[in-house]
């Protein structure tokens, strides 16, 4: 397994740095206000920035939303989302890997994770109250060591896309099917097609969002 080596590791904290300090009050703070989401608490959690002033190579990534993917070591990869109609929407430096997106809930004491499909979902599914969540970074992007990832957990809820694409395949649903053969005591909860996490939050709110997903709120002690 590849790792990063300590120069890599120092250009990706920098880089964490250098885009959330031009967050608030730019464009990607307008997108994930957008989104029926607290831009600050947002920016707080998951130190989101917007990419005013690449650093070296980055330069592709000018007007972009940047999510850092955060591990105990500090940031091991970031992702950039397009805030104009540009395909695709998500992009990535190159040889970056496939990893859980908030890795660091799979740490939590909660006897409960949930695992949702994108990054957006996850950022959603946590500002809602949701205790720990994990996201898989698109339908065909599950990877076998992430079951081991999640063993300490004693229940597993799984609520990724439901959308039956013009090719009369379900990406979303086949994605759910490949977790719970590898997660046999996963649970998989269906929303209604064409809605993503953050549709049925902006609907019905954190209550309702929590109540769809069978979300368990533990006291704090």
């Amino acid at each position: 397994m590849l790792t990063l080596t300590k120069s890599q590791r120092e250009f990706l904290d920098e880089a964490t740095l250098v885009y959330e300090e031009g967050f608030l009050d730019s464009p990607a703070a307008q997108y994930i206000e957008s989104r029926g989401l607290d831009p600050a608490q947002a920016q707080r959690m998951f130190h989101l920035g917007h990419v005013s002033d690449p650093l070296p190579s980055h330069e592709r990534f000018r007007g972009m939303l940047s999510i850092p993917y955060l591990a105990k070591s500090g940031t091991v990869g970031i992702k950039f989302r397009r805030l104009d109609d540009g395909t695709p929407k998500y992009l990535a430096t190159e040889n970056s890997r496939v990893r859980l997106f908030n890795v660091l809930d799979s740490l939590t004491n909660s006897s409960q994770v949930l695992i949702v499909e994108g990054e957006m979902d996850t950022i959603t599914a946590k500002l809602a109250g949701v205790p720990a969540v994990v996201g898989i970074a698109g339908a065909n992007n599950w990877k076998s060591h992430f079951a081991r990832v999640l063993d300490g957990f004693d229940e597993v809820l799984v609520c990724v896309d439901n959308d039956l694409k013009n090719d009369s395949v379900n990406a979303g649903q086949v994605l759910a099917g490949k977790i719970l053969r590898e997660i046999p005591h996963a649970r998989n909860i269906i929303i209604p097609s064409g809605m993503d996490i953050n549709d049925v939050y902006c609907v019905s709110g954190h209550e309702g969002l929590l109540s769809t997903l069978g979300v368990k709120i533990e006291p704090q002690h």
